[in-house]
């Protein structure tokens, strides 16, 4: 797990914004690359303090072998995209390149980490674009501050995941039972393709200057964070075609709002 803190200026009545990307599945020809590079394009000409996180599964990379096994997914049908994987990787950097100074990191997924090391997706993806590998999970804690004051604090959890369910609300349950164990204001999990957000709250009992108990109601957000990848593609016969899911999938990323003023966070889809 890996833990980082980021620190960020703001003007008067000004918000944060984040935004997870991930499980583009590049090469692979149901991969939707218009609508990924419009998410590029938005974030690089914002004017807002709008950030994303690398979530995982950005290339196909379907070899023969995954973990020292035959890949059974290593088929004429799936690799119809770009086979490459290598051309995979340079293409990956290159569409995210104009938007890396706003990175806070990137995880890797199942789609990265079964045929590579750490250090080479650290040396292939990372480096390059000058950017913070968070594993499989991290916490990102962001320090929101108005002329150097702190207006608050705020952790993100992040994590791949590796949930298989084919319902939505067993994606969100996957989540909300990983917060039993975590700690965090924003939860983000990936891989399932799913795309949402449940607003809930933490209650909690503090004391007061005065040492008398106060109930604390704290905002929580728990977001599944999208993909690129089309399920429903003509004329292609992959393996989302061989395994259909009842999990309608809505391609595109969320947003998660930090309102540091309010103390409120809200979702976008």
């Amino acid at each position: 797990m890996r833990c980082k803190l980021v620190e960020i200026e703001i003007r008067e009545g000004e918000n944060v914004f984040i935004e997870p990307l991930g499980d583009l599945h590049l090469g692979n020809l149901g991969f939707d690359e218009e609508r990924f590079l419009r998410r590029v394009d938005f974030i690089r000409r914002t004017r807002q303090k709008r950030f994303w996180i690398g979530m995982g599964d950005y290339i196909e990379n379907i070899r023969p072998y995954a973990n020292g096994f035959v890949d059974r997914r290593w088929s004429t049908e799936i690799l119809l995209g770009e086979p490459d994987w290598d051309e995979q990787i340079r293409r990956f950097v290159d569409m995210v390149r104009p938007i890396r100074r706003k990175c806070l990191g990137l995880l890797w997924g199942n789609h990265e980490w079964k045929t590579m090391t750490s250090k080479e997706f650290e040396d292939r993806f990372c480096k390059p674009l000058k950017v913070d590998f968070l594993g499989s999970r991290a916490y990102i804690i962001l320090r929101i501050k108005h002329k150097k004051k702190i207006l608050g604090e705020y952790a993100i959890f992040a994590i791949h995941g590796s949930y298989a369910g084919y319902r939505l609300g067993g994606a969100f349950n996957r989540l909300q039972d990983l917060a039993r164990i975590y700690d965090a204001d924003i939860f983000l999990m990936g891989h399932t393709h799913a795309k949402g957000f449940q607003p809930d709250i933490r209650v909690s009992v503090e004391f007061d200057e005065n040492g008398n108990p106060v109930v604390v109601k704290r905002p929580v957000i728990y977001g599944l964070t999208g993909c690129f990848l089309d399920p429903f593609c003509l004329e292609v016969d992959g393996y989302m075609d061989r395994k259909p899911t009842p999990r309608s999938v809505r391609l595109g990323s969320i947003t998660i709002g930090i309102d540091p003023w309010e103390g409120k966070l809200h979702g976008y889809d």
